[in-house]
C-alpha cells in the first residue's frame, strides 16, 4: 500500500472519528463581546446590550462568499490561472477596474462598459478593490463576519472551478486566527455547474485529503455539502450531509415539496427547506436584494420597488428577516457578502427586462 493510500485511508479514519464525536459544528462565539455593543447608525437606529437576545443553541447562520474576484481577468475575460488562483496583472491591464457606479455618473444615458465578459465592480467596496487572496481582508472580513455572529461561510463554487488556492489562503489564515484566540468562521461550498466533476473535484482536492478538516461545518454528523443531487454517489452520500441550493422556490421544479431543499435566494415571504418533517423548518435564505431582472432591489418592499429608491434603509433586508424570524429556523442563509463583480454580457435580440426597463443597448451587466 502506497504513501498516498495510506495518507487518505487516514484522513477518512480521522474523519470518521470527529462525525461520531460531533453531531453538528458549534456555535461560533467571538471573542470580543460583540453583544455587549451599543452603536448608533446614520439612520438613528440604536442597538445596546439589553436589546441582545440571549444566544439560542441549535441555530446558526451562513452567508455566500465569493472567491472568484481576478481569476478570470482584469480589462478583459480570461480563461484563469492554473488551478483557478488569482491572475497575476499584465501590464496591458490598464482600464479595468471597471466600476458600473462610476461608469453611470460620467455618462448616465450611455455608459461606457468594459468588453464583453469582462468583470465589472458594481461599486467600489469600502475597503478598496481588493482580491480574495488579501489576507488582511480575509482577516478583517473573518473578524466582522465573526462578531455578526456568522457560523459559516458557504464558497461560491456554483460555475465549476474550485478555487482551490484561494480556499487554501482562506482556510491558512482562518487556523492562525483561531491558534491566536480569534474566531473565524467555518467553511462548506455551494455547486451547481457541472455538478458531478465539480464535486469529485472538492472531494478529491480537499475532503478525502483531510485537508483544513478542523475548519469542516458538520451539519447533523456530517459535513454539509449543497449541490444537485445527481453529484451525489454512493461515496459523496456516505461522506456529507448533501442539501440542494437554488434560487426560488414557489412554482420552481427543483424545490417541489421542500425535502432537504436550502434556497439561496427566494421572493417574501421566503419559503424554508424541511428535512425530517414539513413543519419543523430546517433552513430559510434572508437576502439584501435579488437580480436586476427581477427589480428587487434594497428598496423593495410591501411588494413593490419603489420610484425613488431608499437603499440605506435596507427594506429588502428587513422584510426578509422578519420573515425569517417568524418561521426560525435551524440555519439562515444569508446572500451575500462579498459579490462585488458581475461579468458583462449581451442582451438577446428581444432584450430582457433589466431593472424593471427595457435595456436602451446591448450589453448587459449580470
Amino acid at each position: 500500500m502506497n504513501r498516498t493510500i495510506l495518507t487518505a485511508c487516514a484522513a477518512l479514519m480521522a474523519a470518521q472519528a470527529v462525525f461520531a464525536q460531533q453531531k453538528t459544528t458549534p456555535v461560533a462565539v467571538s471573542p470580543h463581546r460583540a453583544d455587549e455593543w451599543a452603536a448608533t447608525d446614520g439612520l438613528g437606529r440604536t442597538i445596546a446590550p439589553g436589546s441582545y437576545p440571549a444566544p439560542r443553541a441549535g441555530r446558526y447562520v451562513g452567508i455566500f462568499y465569493f472567491i472568484w474576484q481576478g481569476a478570470h481577468g482584469y480589462d478583459k475575460h480570461a480563461a484563469g490561472a492554473p488551478g483557478g488562483g488569482v491572475m497575476a496583472k499584465s501590464p496591458t491591464d490598464m482600464k479595468s477596474p471597471y466600476d458600473i457606479t462610476e461608469m453611470l455618473k460620467a455618462h448616465p444615458g450611455n455608459p461606457q462598459y468594459g468588453p464583453v465578459h469582462a468583470f465589472h465592480h458594481w461599486g467600489e467596496p469600502y475597503f478598496g478593490y481588493y482580491l480574495p487572496d488579501d489576507e488582511w481582508i480575509i482577516r478583517k472580513h473573518a473578524q466582522m463576519l465573526s462578531d455578526a455572529g456568522v457560523d459559516v461561510i458557504v464558497f461560491d463554487v456554483t460555475n465549476g472551478p474550485i478555487y482551490l488556492p484561494q480556499v487554501t489562503k482562506v482556510a491558512e489564515t482562518y487556523r492562525k486566527l483561531r491558534a491566536s484566540g480569534e474566531a473565524a468562521p467555518s467553511i462548506a461550498f455551494i455547486v451547481n455547474s457541472s455538478p458531478k466533476q465539480t464535486v469529485q473535484n472538492l472531494y478529491n482536492e480537499i475532503y478525502k485529503k483531510g485537508l483544513f478538516s478542523d475548519l469542516w461545518f458538520y451539519w447533523k454528523g456530517k459535513p454539509l455539502l449543497l449541490c444537485p443531487p445527481e453529484a451525489v454517489t454512493p461515496e459523496i452520500g456516505a461522506f456529507f450531509n448533501v442539501r440542494q441550493s437554488w434560487a426560488w422556490s414557489k412554482g420552481q421544479e427543483w424545490f417541489a415539496d421542500g425535502k432537504d431543499k436550502w434556497p439561496w435566494l427566494d421572493h417574501t415571504p421566503q419559503s424554508y427547506g424541511w428535512h425530517e418533517s414539513e413543519d419543523k423548518p430546517e433552513q430559510i435564505s434572508v437576502a439584501v436584494a435579488e437580480h436586476p431582472v427581477s427589480n428587487i432591489g434594497r428598496s423593495f418592499h410591501n411588494g413593490k420597488q419603489p420610484k425613488t429608491p431608499v437603499t440605506e434603509k435596507g427594506l429588502y433586508f428587513n422584510e426578509q428577516w422578519k420573515r425569517a424570524l417568524e418561521v426560525d429556523p435551524e440555519f439562515v442563509f444569508v446572500t451575500g457578502w462579498n459579490e462585488w463583480v458581475a461579468m458583462c454580457f449581451l442582451a438577446g435580440s428581444a432584450g430582457q427586462d433589466f431593472w424593471g426597463r427595457k435595456p436602451k443597448q446591448e450589453k448587459l451587466i449580470s
